[in-house]
């Protein structure tokens, strides 16, 4: 039951399931067509470390960075490339 979507969403979905509420997934993205302002936050957070006091602000920063180790850094925006090799 993992699908990305934005809070107000999640809370419409509940605990049903996409097959209950008759919604459909769309197909999945491209970190090369659009980040999902994930460098955005990756550069933030990078500037402004305060930030990562926060638990949940530094428990989506780890798990970013994270999955940006799975890809090959040349198939990344270059906004994101620098954090695929921290």
């Amino acid at each position: 039951n993992l699908v990305c979507t934005s809070m107000l969403t999640n809370g419409a979905k509940s605990h049903s399931t996409v097959e209950e509420l008759g919604w459909r997934l769309n197909p999945g993205g491209s970190l090369e067509a659009w980040d999902g302002l994930l460098g955005w936050f990756m550069t933030f957070t990078s500037d402004e470390t305060r930030v990562l006091e926060q638990q949940s602000i530094k428990q989506w920063h780890r798990a970013a960075l994270r999955a940006l180790k799975d890809y090959e850094s040349q198939h990344l925006p270059i906004a994101l490339q620098r954090f695929a090799s921290a």
